[in-house]
């Protein structure tokens, strides 16, 4: 390993170490008293400290100028420029930065970005990305990965930071493990995700990446603790994700450019697939053919501050998984998404698969689409779960048309929803709009979640709180709809899993069709605080009120600033297209 990638390590690992007692001095000291009066029972959240240690580097040392000799990029828009970029990137020393100035760039395939390496534009409205091919366009991706999975003989309760292995050759200190078990009945329905799970690991729904700090024979440490207390029965297992470190994508990122897509196909615009503390930050991404971003089976990665709108036009209604703003695909833990816009996609924030410790956090998004665009007359679900089986993850401060825990392809359990504002409208040009209109919906097989703070359904609203009978629903708003099958349309009358509303934890919701807040009586504590995941309003933050959504808020609501950047002039918003088409 380089000076300078020691360097980047330990500084991450300091500021992780100072990052625990700033927290416990500054969070706990607030929420920890929250909890300590059961705002959140212990066994349903954790502590959420997600993202890059010590945040995004800023990295200042340009290694290459791409339009500079050796490598010559034209960035006119016309000469094809992917040679010279990727060139430039391979060449790039580890800690260094790859500038793509001012231009049009176009592009035909991958550019493959390696470990410990920073590629920066000169903003979104300089430096142009234009796409023609049919691949993913940046990719953070690790090389070959090694699956080798070991028992776990003890240690694996909910907050244990050592575990005791069957095998004293699997971990060694700062490499990556997958905790997992086989699915448990009553929490776990894999539904039909098949690919939710490791390789190799059937049934291994609900799983957690966490890193090896220390090795004594049998027993490794790990950092964060875990999030939930496994079972001898269901046989957990630790499985080492990379059998070679320096092979794994670590502490790079794309900045400050604006990327477009010409073609169509299911690829990704990023791509971070066994990525450790990577990045995209400031970007603006134009019409996805698959996923805008795919974050899979990562760990502590960050979206920030970005822009994802429009998908790929061309499909026909049978073709799945097109135009999505960003999927948690597989297994994924402690990563950031952060302050973004998500605008005129089929899904915006999707987790799909397994994933716990994630915060998506103070994200604007709006227009979902189904495939009878531009005629679709049914909600989409924007900020959704949709695969077996993410648990202990925080949404919080997001504004978005449908909270969803939806049931289409497997369970979720253990997640928090915490002052959001799910408007269960989503009008503008196409105002057929008008079925499944509802503010939070948990389908079948989800338990145990918490809603927590959130404002629901939009000012003029009206229909039913919380029907337990949905025969002739027609275009009525609901506040909640909970215990549904979703197949068919929600078809049937009546819940077909009372366990979702009885293990739901519902507090200090405000609705605006009985214009009331409602808490929940066993719970004594009415105080909420103002965040569960930041100590303090963040230094990313405006004028905005803080906190901007709760019940405890005057107005209830207020613009958060990816709102505000979305109706400005910073991020413009675009005129609708005439031929979009984007499809399940």
């Amino acid at each position: 390993m380089s000076d300078e990638q020691n360097k980047e390590v330990f500084a991450a690992e300091f500021w992780r170490l100072g990052a625990v007692l700033l927290i416990s001095v500054l969070v706990f000291g607030q929420v920890s008293q929250v909890f300590a009066d059961n705002l959140i029972p212990d066994d349903r959240r954790i502590i959420w400290n997600p993202g890059i240690p010590g945040g995004i580097p800023n990295r200042t040392t340009i290694f290459a100028n791409v339009k500079n000799s050796p490598y010559n990029a034209v960035g006119d828009g016309a000469h094809d420029d992917t040679t010279a970029i990727q060139q430039a990137i391979s060449a790039c020393p580890t800690g260094q930065v790859v500038y793509i100035p001012p231009g049009t760039y176009r592009t035909s395939g991958s550019l493959n970005i390696g470990r410990f390496k920073t590629v920066r534009g000169a903003g979104p409205s300089q430096t142009k990305i234009i796409d023609y091919g049919t691949s993913d366009i940046f990719n953070m991706v690790s090389g070959s990965i090694s699956w080798s999975a070991t028992d776990i003989t003890s240690g694996y309760t909910k907050d244990s930071t050592t575990l005791t292995l069957a095998s004293s050759t699997l971990a060694s200190v700062g490499c990556y493990l997958c905790i997992d078990q086989l699915n448990k009945g009553g929490i776990v329905d894999m539904g039909d995700c098949n690919w939710c799970f490791r390789q190799n690991g059937a049934n291994r729904n609900m799983s957690q990446i966490v890193k090896v700090t220390a090795v004594n024979g049998n027993t490794v440490t790990i950092s964060p603790p875990l999030y939930y207390t496994f079972e001898a029965a269901y046989a957990p297992q630790a499985a080492r994700i990379q059998s070679d470190l320096n092979s794994m994508v670590q502490y790079s990122g794309v900045e400050d450019l604006y990327v477009e897509r010409k073609t169509t196909g299911t690829a990704s615009t990023f791509m971070l697939n066994y990525a450790v503390n990577c990045w995209v930050k400031n970007v603006e991404s134009y019409n996805a053919q698959g996923y805008h971003v795919r974050l899979q089976r990562s760990y502590g990665c960050v979206v920030r501050d970005s822009y994802f709108h429009h998908g790929n036009s061309g499909y026909s209604a049978a073709t799945a998984d097109h135009g999505y703003g960003l999927i948690l695909m597989c297994q994924n833990s402690d990563n950031l998404v952060e302050n973004n816009v998500f605008y005129y996609l089929r899904h915006s924030m999707v987790f799909s698969g397994g994933g716990s410790g994630n915060v998506l956090g103070y994200n604007y998004s709006y227009r979902m689409f189904d495939d009878y665009y531009p005629n679709t007359d049914w909600l989409m679900g924007d900020l959704l779960t949709h695969g077996a089986h993410p648990y202990m993850n925080l949404f919080e401060g997001n504004v978005v048309d449908l909270l969803f825990f939806d049931g289409v392809h497997g369970s979720s359990s253990h997640n928090t929803a915490f002052r959001n504002y799910a408007t269960a409208k989503s009008l503008e040009e196409a105002t057929t709009v008008k079925y499944a209109l509802r503010g939070a919906c948990a389908d079948f097989t989800n338990r145990y979640e918490n809603v927590i703070g959130c404002v629901l359904t939009s000012p003029g609203a009206s229909g039913a709180y919380d029907p337990s009978n949905i025969g002739g629903w027609g275009t009525q708003t609901f506040v909640w709809l909970l215990g549904y099958k979703p197949q068919g349309g929600y078809s049937t009358a009546t819940p077909s899993d009372p366990l979702v509303a009885s293990t739901l934890l519902r507090h200090g919701n405000y609705d605006y069709i009985t214009r009331s807040t409602h808490w929940d009586p066993t719970i004594p504590n009415q105080t909420l605080p103002a965040s569960l995941y930041l100590a303090s309003k963040p230094g990313w933050w405006d004028s905005t009120p803080w906190p901007p959504i709760g019940p405890d808020v005057s107005g209830y609501t207020n613009a958060i600033p990816a709102f505000k950047r979305f109706t400005g002039t910073s991020v413009a918003k675009p005129n609708a297209p005439t031929n979009l088409h984007v499809v399940p």
